[in-house]
């Protein structure tokens, strides 16, 4: 081969290695990005069951200790259909 093909030869073998890199790089900084969302969003979503199921047992005392359903719904800030479904489900 020619000192000058070779040489562009050469040459194209290492763009095509940078742009594999580059391709990789981007593809890793995506899956951590993914990583890093998913591992956000699944502590929102423990910290809201932590908080529902809080509230289901507050709920559930608040009635064993005699306060109606309007009461328990006022004090948690939920609507009273919320307090009736979770006493139902629960009790």
């Amino acid at each position: 081969m020619p000192p000058k093909e070779a040489r562009n030869y050469q040459m194209n073998l290492e763009k095509m290695g940078d742009y594999k890199n580059t391709i990789q790089h981007a593809k890793n900084e995506a899956r951590e990005e993914g990583r890093e969302e998913g591992h956000k969003e699944g502590k929102l979503e423990g910290r809201e069951e932590g908080r529902l199921e809080n509230q289901i047992l507050t709920a559930q005392n608040m009635y064993a200790k005699g306060f109606d359903y309007k009461t328990i719904a006022d004090i948690l800030n939920v609507k009273e259909r919320e307090v009736k479904k979770w006493l139902k489900s629960k009790g």
